[in-house]
C-alpha cells in the first residue's frame, strides 16, 4: 500500500489553513477498482483510527464520486481517499504550472480566495471547487494575452504517472527558457 499527498498543499496553490489531501494506493490495484472496495478500505481505516487518540474522525462520505474519510490530525483537517490516481495526476500538473513562475501560484491563490470570499467556491455546496477556479486562472493565462504555454502539449501520457516526473520536469524547464510571465 502506497500513500501520497495531493491537492493544494502539494501544488503550490495552498492557502493558510487548507486541508491535507491523502490518497491510499493499493499496490496491485488499478484505479478502476470498484468504489465498493474503496469504501471498504476507508471504513477499515476509520475503525483503526478510532482507536488512535491523535486522530479525530470528522465524517465518512461514502456517497461522493470519490469516497472520502474526513479526519483531523494535529489540528489539521485531512481528507483520505483510496486509489484516486486522477487527483495525483492533476496535482502534479498544477505543481508544474506553479514552478513556471511564482506569480502564477499567487494569481491562482488570489482567484481562489476571491471565489471563496464571494461564496462561489465549494463543491459540497453545489459550487465549483477551488481546483476548478485554479484551472480557470491557468486557462486565462493561456488565452488572455499572456499566452502561457500548455505544459502537457507534445507529451505522451507518461508525464501523468506517479513514478515518472521526468518528462513533465523537462517540459517545465523548456517552457521556463522560452516564456516569461509579463510583468506590468
Amino acid at each position: 500500500v502506497l500513500r501520497s499527498f495531493f491537492g493544494s498543499m502539494s501544488t503550490g496553490f495552498g492557502t493558510k489553513g487548507c486541508d491535507f489531501d491523502v490518497v491510499i494506493l493499493s499496490a496491485n490495484t488499478p484505479e478502476s477498482e470498484s468504489t465498493e472496495d474503496n469504501k471498504d478500505v476507508l471504513m477499515k481505516l476509520r475503525k483503526i483510527l478510532l482507536e488512535k487518540p491523535d486522530f479525530e474522525i470528522k465524517n465518512v462520505i461514502l456517497t461522493a464520486r470519490v469516497p472520502i474519510l474526513k479526519l483531523e490530525y494535529g489540528g489539521r483537517d485531512v481528507d483520505v481517499s483510496v486509489n484516486n490516481e486522477k487527483a495525483l495526476k492533476n496535482s502534479r500538473l498544477l505543481h508544474a504550472y506553479a514552478q513556471l513562475d511564482p506569480l502564477i501560484a499567487e494569481f491562482g491563490i488570489a482567484v481562489k480566495l476571491w471565489a471563496k470570499d464571494a461564496q462561489l467556491c465549494g463543491a459540497k455546496d453545489g459550487h465549483l471547487s477551488s481546483y476548478a477556479f485554479i484551472l480557470m486562472a491557468l486557462y486565462f493565462l493561456q488565452v488572455g494575452g499572456d499566452e502561457m504555454p500548455s505544459l502537457q502539449q507534445g507529451l505522451d501520457e507518461s508525464w501523468a504517472t506517479a513514478d515518472d516526473d521526468e518528462a513533465l520536469f523537462k517540459r517545465v524547464q523548456v517552457v521556463k527558457e522560452s516564456w516569461r510571465l509579463p510583468t506590468r
